[in-house]
């Protein structure tokens, strides 16, 4: 039931470029299905890629960001001017997702009824991949299929609402109560229950702890959306330290510089202020002593 990301693949200006996770787990990039070295620019066709903290980052200056975490997440940024032009599990990217329910023909599906697991079933069914894979990961479930499941695991419950786990993304204590308390309560325990959800499927409490983690990280990504100036040290109140290579150390910064507000939606500036950007508070103070 948690999602994993093998690859995310993206193709422009008759090259295809590819995230990708290696059987090792660790994330590379290539180009054309050939490796290349990061930090990759590619001259005359404005694609970059970079690595920030924890993810790799595909930058294209006609408006395209793609920030990947080698895991569950992805974060696909469009500038205005893909307003209406695009359709998919990411909507059309006009600020309203009420409209963003249509199949490939471009027609309504409705999303309105049917329980939790079901009520999106038909919408996100109609944009499956032609690529997709012959796996067992990927079964063709159908409605009723889905309305029979039970809990994930028969420690659902707690991994949910422990703090321990899960209970801080909606627990009444919560260290982030300063922007849960103006969410809606649907989407807290919806984002709690595929937190649960994910640590049930962990093989062991350190990949649990892990997948944890992430859903915090996605959390505090929706708060920093709410509220440009929040800044909450969660990872040291919840043990997600992040472990840095050789000669570098992990730090917190209160703002970032514009990088792609301008109405063009180019990145403006260096890599490293794109990754600032999409980052916010975290980033890497680097190469000191070597």
């Amino acid at each position: 039931m948690s999602t994993h990301i093998e690859y995310i693949e993206f193709t422009a200006l008759g090259n295809t470029y590819q995230l990708k996770e290696k059987r090792d787990k660790s994330i590379v990039f290539t180009r054309n299905y050939l490796e290349a070295p990061v930090p990759f620019k590619e001259e005359g066709k404005g694609i970059q890629v970079f690595q920030t903290l924890d993810s790799l980052v595909l930058v294209a200056d006609f408006g395209v960001n793609i920030t990947w975490n080698g895991k569950g997440s992805v974060k696909i940024k469009l500038c205005d001017a893909y307003n209406g032009y695009v359709c998919g599990l990411c909507g059309n990217a006009d600020g309203n997702e009420n409209n963003d329910f249509i199949d490939r023909e471009l027609k309504p599906v409705d999303v309105s009824s049917g329980s939790d697991l079901v009520q999106y079933f038909n919408w996100a069914s109609n944009w499956k991949s032609s690529k997709q894979p012959d796996s067992q990961a990927c079964q063709n479930y159908q409605p009723v299929e889905f309305q029979q499941l039970t809990l994930p695991c028969a420690k659902f419950d707690e991994y949910r609402d422990s703090d321990n786990w899960c209970g801080q993304i909606n627990g009444a204590n919560s260290i982030w109560g300063a922007c849960t308390d103006n969410m809606d309560q649907q989407t807290l325990q919806d984002i709690a229950s595929a937190c649960a959800t994910a640590a049930c499927d962990a093989p062991d409490d350190i990949t649990r702890h892990e997948v944890v983690c992430e859903a915090y990280a996605n959390l505090e990504d929706i708060c920093k959306v709410n509220d440009g100036n929040w800044n909450l040290d969660w990872r040291n109140f919840c043990s997600c330290d992040i472990s840095c290579s050789a000669n570098r150390e992990y730090g917190r910064r209160l703002g970032c510089p514009n990088t792609c507000d301008d109405p063009d939606g180019e990145p403006s500036g260096s890599s490293n202020k794109v990754a600032s950007k999409v980052e916010a508070f975290e980033k890497i103070v680097f190469d000191a002593f070597m």
